[in-house]
């Protein structure tokens, strides 16, 4: 089964090569199983028929298949880790496809190229290629080509530490993948998710994925991949401290890998196993693991792999108590960490995509430029034709002159525009730096997950702001031996509905730390009152009538009891399958809502085992799915239903998964904020 699929594909390219006699076609051909046997792991035979492919095109100055036999040759070197023989080999290829103006050459040699740099640590290079591979592939449609480019920057994005963004390019690539029925690239997008989950402390769910993508490999009996599945694994477990299952999956890696030429790989799997032994106890037989892998990597000149391995070795030198050589290592590690991310990149990266925007401008009107040369030049001949030498000549002049003119026009106008645009973009950079900086603010004031999680183990956050900062919040308190969680929901999103959730968390500490009060009903009275006086809300027509929508509830862990009252937003228990919606008060807070108005409470006894959630209501407003509908409730309870059984992590995990799919490539409408509660 592990080698039946990939054995048909290589049958079928070889048979295809034994009897094609278009020596273009045999080129193809040749370059599809130069990939095929890279994946099964039979390095000699990959570069052997990349160069036959390269010798036949040369011969025939065959340039389509120029570009593919130097990709395949890049691919090749890039396998085995020998990464400047393949930027070499890509770099080639892109001139060749450039000069050809194939602009989906160029995104393939771009992305291939990218994705070696991301290998070698140079993650600034690599996400510059990517931009701009993305930039070509959404002009040109590829729907293929758009999968990996999403794939490769989600991996850069992870590497960058901007979780939720990679988690988000992966799943818009691995929907591309599932529309194109690309089982392989499904693979390895779930593997790479998988990383994520990892890195979120979200190990089981990690492992389902990771057994999804070893499955597929099995199918298509991709031994190489399969290797990549078990290393991951291995560090999920590594993660759980159990360090016995983790040497046992880096071993069938390490074991599944012989034959390659693959020394990067083997490196970073000999690391892993030294982790391992260390976890174990024995350190000298982890010590030498360390060593050899230390060694491969500076061969390969893996800069980003050298510095994990500083720090790996570090650590491993504390364990032993040698603190002196624990120094040392930690030492390198820290040059090379900040050579790698040096204040300079970072700005680097952030300015990124401002500059392509600024290119795809200039290439606007370089094309515009040129179309009127074209035009003018072909008038310009037709008019020579026509017309007498002397009439030509002094319209020739009339035309330099008109042509000069508007030369300068365009120069002055082209200056303008520029001068413009820089204007426009700085003050975007202060608008968005202010942003974030109210956004630090914002998160400084949300409540601590962890405190939230010691109070409610079963207690889990998805929160997915809008724009930068959110009209959403989360709010939780203790008091009298209760636990206080609120979802709230307030007027408009962005920095507007960030201001409302400032007024709002700031009003919700003061009912309850300040005044003591207890019961979420007297609660949400409190915070109509101050919010309206806040905001002065009781003057007339020229008051604000912002506000909010909030479902809050009062745990009591000992004697079971939640007591509820909400202003528009429900909390529903999920028992057995079963949901139970305790309604709220058709009442805002603040906005037009009076100020003497009273919020019903309810009060419920909850068992091991119910499911408690409060939200907003962006969830179910989003659009999206088959015809760009609504979500909706029903179906948002549908969701909530099929999930209530599963681990908080799990509940989490799937819910954002969901809502990405059915989003899909249409805008977020709203913030969402669910809070789930596993009793």
């Amino acid at each position: 089964m592990v080698a039946a699929q990939q054995s048909n594909r290589k049958d079928s390219l070889e048979k295809v090569l034994s009897k094609e006699t278009d020596l273009k076609e045999r080129v193809k051909a040749l370059c599809l199983l130069s990939y095929e046997f890279i994946l099964t792991g039979e390095d000699q035979r990959s570069l052997d028929t990349a160069k036959a492919a390269l010798k036949i095109s040369e011969d025939l100055d065959f340039k389509e298949g120029m570009f593919d036999a130097r990709v395949s040759m890049g691919d090749y070197y890039d396998a085995v880790g020998n990464y400047p023989t393949a930027i070499s080999y890509y770099e080639t290829a892109l001139r060749l496809a450039r000069a050809q103006k194939d602009q989906e050459g160029i995104a393939k040699a771009l992305n291939n190229m990218g994705g070696t740099y991301r290998e070698m640590g140079n993650y600034k290079q690599a996400l510059e290629n990517f931009l701009e591979t993305q930039k070509l592939v959404e002009a040109t449609g590829n729907r293929n080509a758009q999968a990996s480019v999403y794939n490769n920057l989600g991996i850069v994005y992870y590497y960058l530490k901007d979780l939720n963004k990679s988690l988000e390019a992966f799943k818009t690539g691995i929907r591309i993948r599932k529309e194109q029925g690309d089982r392989r690239g499904m693979a390895a997008t779930y593997g790479n998710i998988a990383n994520i989950y990892t890195e979120m402390s979200m190990p089981d769910t990690a492992l389902d994925y990771l057994v999804k993508a070893r499955k597929v490999y099995e199918e298509l009996g991709a031994k190489r991949n399969i290797a990549f599945s078990e290393n991951a694994m291995g560090l999920i477990y590594m993660g759980k401290k159990n360090f016995t299952e983790a040497l046992k999956h880096y071993n069938l890696a390490l074991e599944m890998k012989q034959g390659f030429s693959d020394k990067q790989s083997d490196a970073i799997t000999l690391s892993n196993i030294g982790s391992a032994l260390d976890g174990l106890g024995k350190y000298e037989e982890g010590e030498k693991k360390y060593m050899e892998a230390l060694a491969i990597f500076r061969e390969t000149n893996a800069t980003g792999y050298i510095k994990d391995a500083y720090w790996s070795i570090s650590h491993h030198f504390q364990e032993k108590k040698d603190y002196k050589s624990a120094f040392e290592y930690m030492k390198s590690y820290t040059l090379l960490n900040d050579s790698i991310f040096s204040k300079e990149s970072a700005e680097q990266l952030g300015k990124m995509q401002a500059r392509y925007e600024t290119e795809r401008k200039e290439s606007a009107i370089q094309l515009l430029t040129k179309e009127k040369e074209v035009n003018d030049l072909a008038l310009t001949k037709q008019t020579q034709q026509k017309n007498f030498l002397i009439a030509g000549v002094i319209l020739v002049l009339l035309l330099a002159g008109l042509l000069f003119s508007r030369y300068q026009l365009k120069n002055r106008s082209h200056k303008l525009l520029e001068d413009q645009n820089r204007i426009i973009a700085q003050k975007n950079k202060d608008i968005t730096d202010s942003i974030n900086y109210a956004k630090r603010i914002q998160d400084s004031m949300l409540p601590s997950l962890k405190a939230m999680q010691q109070a409610l183990p079963g207690l889990f956050v998805l929160f997915k702001p809008k724009d930068i900062v959110s009209g959403d919040f989360y709010w939780y308190a203790e008091n009298k031996g209760k636990v206080y969680i609120a979802a709230a929901d307030c007027t408009g999103h962005g920095v507007p509905g960030a201001f409302m959730s400032m007024i709002g968390n700031d009003k919700l500490n003061h009912a309850v730390v300040e005044k003591q009060l207890s019961e979420p009903s007297e609660i949400l009275f409190s915070l109509n009152h101050t919010v309206k006086e806040v905001l002065q809300q009781n003057q007339g027509e020229t008051s604000a009538n912002d506000g909010m929508d909030i479902a809050l509830c009062a745990i009591d862990l000992k004697s079971k009891q939640l007591n509820f009252a909400g202003a528009n937003r429900p909390l529903y228990i999920i028992r057995r399958g079963e949901i139970i919606e305790l309604k709220p008060t058709k009442a805002a807070v603040g906005g037009h809502t009076s100020a003497t108005q009273e919020f019903e409470e309810k009060s419920f006894v909850f068992e091991t085992g119910d499911s408690i959630y409060l939200f907003s209501d962006g969830y179910a407003d989003q659009f999206g799915g088959q015809g760009g509908k609504k979500l909706m409730t029903g179906k948002f309870k549908e969701i909530l239903i099929s999930l209530a059984s599963r681990s908080p992590f799990e509940q989490q995990a799937a819910l954002e998964d969901q809502f990405i799919e059915w989003k899909g490539e249409l805008e977020q409408v709203d913030d969402v904020l669910v809070i789930g509660i596993k009793i």
